[in-house]
């Protein structure tokens, strides 16, 4: 912690010595949050199960199965891909919240530490999205 704290003083101290206020999100790891959305929709797309089923189905058409074997296969691969999907889901949103329930832990242990130096980076947040420093 000591470390990150040195570090986040070098960084705050370079910030109020330049004009440009944009390297918050990039100095910071835990102001990155915006990659949960890609990681939501990877683990969605990794467990889609559409063309698995249609494969499976295929597959027991091309067997020369029965038709009521073909239904219960097809049936039966559309309950697991739902299952399937709706874990993958259940598992991507909790991880969601895990990643940003860590970053307002780590906000509010700054906010605890050095209280002072977090609004002074919050002014500097808002600089960089535009607004003028007065």
């Amino acid at each position: 912690m000591a470390a990150d704290e040195r570090s986040h003083a070098r960084f705050i101290t370079r910030m109020q010595n330049t004009d440009d206020p944009t390297g918050i999100r990039t100095a910071e790891r835990w102001h990155r949050g915006d990659r949960s959305g890609a990681l939501r929709a990877a683990v969605c797309g990794v467990n889609d199960g559409g063309v698995s089923n249609t494969s499976l189905v295929m597959g027991f058409a091309g067997s020369g199965a029965a038709s009521t074997a073909i239904a219960f296969a097809g049936l039966a691969g559309l309950l697991a891909g739902a299952f399937s999907m709706a874990a993958g889901e259940y598992i991507s949103m909790r991880s969601q919240r895990e990643a940003y329930e860590r970053e307002i832990t780590l906000e509010a242990m700054e906010l605890r530490d050095d209280p002072e130096a977090e609004a002074e980076e919050l002014a500097l947040i808002y600089r960089a999205n535009g607004l003028a420093p007065a």
